[in-house]
């Protein structure tokens, strides 16, 4: 797997440094960069050993899981919010025999 990397600092005075792969397409070339950073190094194309099948499918499946799980959450607060909201109007609505 190959990609154009470089290195890029956060601010002006800061220490932190983090590698960004340049897109693929990208309008401004070696130009391009990131809001909040400035490029500090050349770019250079470098070739990544790709991860076996058998390494990166089950982290994967893994990212899927956690997905899911989170959908489900937002998921079943949403329809709790329905029900409390239901349950409020019926509560108004509903009256008490004498």
């Amino acid at each position: 797997m190959k990609a154009r990397v470089a290195m890029f600092q956060r601010g002006v005075d800061s220490t932190w440094t983090t590698t960004w792969s340049q897109p693929q397409y990208t309008d401004e070339g070696d130009a391009w960069t990131i809001d909040g950073y400035t490029r500090i190094t050349e770019w250079v194309d470098v070739e990544f050993p790709a991860l076996p099948p058998e390494v990166t499918v089950p982290a994967q499946l893994a990212a899927l899981d956690r997905k899911a799980e989170e959908v489900k959450a937002e998921f079943t607060a949403k329809l709790r919010e329905i029900a409390d909201a239901r349950a409020s109007l019926l509560a108004l609505t509903h009256e008490v025999a004498k």
